[in-house]
């Protein structure tokens, strides 16, 4: 991937949802590495007809101990009558893996999907098991989406491996400033683009609930995107703009992606997964 595409995507992350902002409700806002992953990987912010995603979430730095965590997981799908994203509609047949997947008449949130939070077991282990592997997608058309009758489908699209972030950082909830640090995780050799992407992020509303006098907004500090090998150290340099004794959250994810299209209407459906581990705002940044 072009380099210069990682900095105008972390200066569009700095305009659009981190500037300083005397709301706080808004600048204290989550930044969400699935979708900046995804929007790296697509390097435009084009509107699609239809999307699919399938994305996983390890939660580390967490009193819960991995192998103690229950899978979190979701597959979800959401069709619209235009590219404008602004009418969701519904379609003849969604099914991921062989499995039909069920609308949502949630009229703030319509569309399909799963969740493996709060779900069957039946339907976790469904979800933890397409992941590290290819699978099929299979959209059917409606009178609103695509042909009428016609069913389009992914070509074994790949799931990458669920990603868990570990190192000394995550196991001390702490990261001082002025020494490197290492981080390390399970690669993934089936990876298509042979990447991973980490984050670091100044954590603007923990920062503040300790210290009022911190920055108001959530920024992205560092947005790397490395070798899915296993192993990266993270340098002092990379991290001076989070202030002394802050909170801060790192993230690392990997994806891929694929669009299939209807041949008779052109209706472009993306699909798209990411796997991702968390610290959650939970480290503290000190310089000793």
């Amino acid at each position: 991937m072009k380099k210069n595409m990682l900095s105008a995507l972390i200066a569009l992350a700095v305009v659009t949802g981190c500037t300083k902002n005397t709301d706080k409700e808004q600048a204290y806002k989550k930044i969400d590495i699935g979708e900046t992953v995804k929007d790296f990987f697509l390097k435009t912010n084009s509107a699609k007809d239809g999307e699919i995603y399938i994305q996983a979430t390890t939660h580390v730095a967490s009193f819960t101990p991995v192998s103690q965590q229950p899978f979190d997981g979701d597959v979800v799908g959401v069709f619209y009558t235009n590219k404008n994203q602004e009418k969701p509609t519904t379609v003849s047949s969604f099914v991921v893996d062989g499995v039909d997947i069920p609308y949502n008449n949630n009229p703030a949130y319509p569309g399909y999907g799963f969740q493996s939070l709060g779900n069957t077991s039946t339907i976790s282990t469904w979800m933890k098991n397409l992941f590290g592997r290819k699978i099929k997608v299979a959209v059917g058309g409606s009178r609103t989406y695509m042909t009428e009758g016609n069913q389009i489908e992914s070509d074994g699209f790949y799931v990458p491996q669920p990603i868990e972030l570990s190192g000394s950082v995550v196991q001390s909830y702490t990261l001082n400033k002025n020494v490197s640090h290492t981080f390390t995780w399970t690669p993934d050799s089936q990876n298509p683009n042979g990447m991973v992407f980490l984050a670091v992020l100044y954590e603007a509303y923990e920062s503040n609930l300790t210290d009022a006098s911190m920055p108001d907004a959530t920024e992205v500090i560092a947005f790397l995107e490395i070798p899915d090998n296993g192993s990266y150290s993270v340098t002092p340099s990379q991290v001076t703009g989070l202030p002394n004794n802050c909170r801060a959250s790192i993230a690392l994810a990997r994806g891929n992606y694929q669009v299939i299209t209807d041949p008779a209407t052109g209706t472009q459906t993306l699909i798209y997964a990411i796997t991702q581990s968390l610290t959650g705002a939970s480290i503290r940044v000190v310089s000793q």
